[in-house]
């Protein structure tokens, strides 16, 4: 029997939807223990065009603009000497226009060259410098999407001038001769549109920021009869201008998870975050996650993909971490989780690059521990909690290569066990955290922090709880 081909396409996506969700919902490097869902890897931050970021952006011409060359940012037909083509050229030489986003307001500004459009160029007698400003205010998030639209309004809600700085001898451009500009909705939703990627209606294929809309205009600084030809429009890219004076910062702290041994630094780059790299990653340190200042992971396929993956005994990572995205829409913070992947301690040397290949190298001068947490035993029902702070004697002992150590704790406290040699010098962080009331064990391997094997001899193993601590000998033997 044949199936309609409705229900062979239906069954068909379904097969690709479990296929894609199944491939991406895979463990994440941040922890042993700890999964990326289909929540974190679809979540709006990775898919589509995330919101154009506050900031400051050059202009530039749309490469298409429907339109023989020269390209232009903006067109304004009949503004003066009822020429048919008048454009602007964002990209001259003497063009400077910039772009200011801020909040629910977006900025238009600076010098741009403009005037009468021939088709394969300007009318040297017909054009020259224009000063532009204009400004959208109440700007919204586009309905199923995250473009920045400007909404019809009354009074409206993008308005400025554009003057020209020179005149011509046909006395059809004059010189300081202001021309107020309004936008204008037609029959569109929106009069103006700010967004990125080339999948939003608009964009013509442009896989980037631009910006589209429509306007009127009239002369004179007071004028009030604002005419609309066909063709009167902004169409436009932008490209964030970078910071000179800012490389990516760090503040020098290294917050430690007394429990996994993780450590934390967070970063400050205020023209985007592009790439993040350890210097040596054979010393037993990985790159474990990138998360934004609330703690969400940034990992994902538009976000920071991890190279050179490492499946270690106790942290996965990675040597480096790539920003997916267009430079736009690097962050600008991040918190960086690093972690040893074996037992033992590691230094790290990590080198942060921005989206101006300005760099960053972060030496800390510290050590991180893979730590081992201790195993709390359980006791037969109804048998009391320990009513003192106690460090027991290992067993086996002597030992080959392993032992156990037992101690009780009266209450919840933050533990800290490391076995010392003969000098007094740690050889090995065996439980650094917070641990409950009641009869705990860890055990030791007879390897010191950097992972290598111990030589025969006494050591000695000691609790730490705060002003409370006590000391046991033991003895290794091969």
């Amino acid at each position: 029997m044949k199936l309609p081909l409705r229900i062979l396409g239906l069954v068909a996506i379904g097969l690709v939807l479990v296929l894609y969700f199944n491939f991406t919902d895979r463990e994440s490097p941040t922890a042993k223990a700890t999964t990326i869902t289909s929540d974190v890897l679809f979540s709006p931050a990775f898919l589509g065009s995330p919101r154009v970021p506050d900031g400051t952006y050059r202009i530039n011409n749309h490469p298409d603009g429907n339109a023989r060359p020269p390209t232009y940012c903006l067109r304004l037909d009949k503004l003066f000497g009822n020429f048919s083509t008048i454009t602007f050229d964002c990209e001259h030489p003497d063009a400077d226009v910039e772009m200011v986003v801020d909040g629910s307001t977006v900025t238009i500004s600076g010098t741009v060259f403009g005037g009468r459009d021939r088709g394969s160029d300007y009318d040297p007698n017909e054009s020259g410098l224009w000063t532009l400003n204009f400004t959208f205010i109440n700007t919204e998030t586009a309905p199923g999407d995250d473009d920045l639209i400007v909404p019809p309004g009354s009074p409206n809600n993008g308005s400025g001038t554009i003057v020209p700085q020179f005149s011509t001898t046909s006395g059809t451009v004059i010189a300081g001769t202001v021309y107020n500009l309004i936008d204008y909705d037609g029959s569109w939703p929106y009069t103006f549109r700010l967004g990125d990627k080339n999948n939003d209606a608009g964009h013509r294929g442009f896989d980037g920021i631009s910006g589209w809309g429509w306007l009127k205009y009239c002369e004179g600084a007071s004028c009030t009869d604002f005419k609309r030809p066909d063709t009167s429009d902004w169409l436009f890219t932008a490209e964030k201008i970078c910071a000179d004076d800012e490389a990516p910062s760090w503040d020098g702290n290294v917050d430690v998870d007394a429990n996994t041994g993780q450590g934390t630094l967070t970063v400050l780059a205020p023209n985007g975050l592009k790439d993040i790299e350890l210097v040596d990653p054979s010393s037993n340190i990985v790159l474990v996650d990138v998360r934004d200042e609330n703690g969400v992971s940034l990992v994902g396929p538009d976000g920071f993909v991890g190279i050179g993956f490492t499946d270690g005994t106790e942290n996965d990572g990675y040597d480096e971490f790539e920003f997916a995205g267009s430079n736009e829409f690097a962050p600008t913070e991040v918190q960086v989780v690093i972690g040893a992947p074996e037992m033992g301690s590691s230094s790290f040397f990590i080198e942060f690059t921005d989206c101006c290949d300005k760099t960053l190298r972060v030496d800390p001068q510290m050590s991180l521990h893979a730590v081992a947490s201790a195993t709390s035993i359980e006791d037969a029902e109804g048998s009391a909690l320990p009513n003192a702070f106690r460090l027991e004697q290992n067993y086996p002992n002597p030992f080959n290569p392993t032992t156990t150590i037992p101690f009780e704790l009266a209450e919840s406290a933050q533990v800290r066990l490391v076995v010392l040699d003969l000098l007094g010098r740690e050889v090995q962080t065996l439980v650094q955290g917070s641990l409950p009331a009641g009869r705990h064990q860890a055990s030791w391997n007879g390897r010191n922090a950097g992972g290598s094997p111990v030589p025969s001899g006494i050591y000695f193993y000691r609790l730490e709880t705060g002003a409370t601590a006590q000391t046991r000998r033991m003895m290794m033997i091969k």
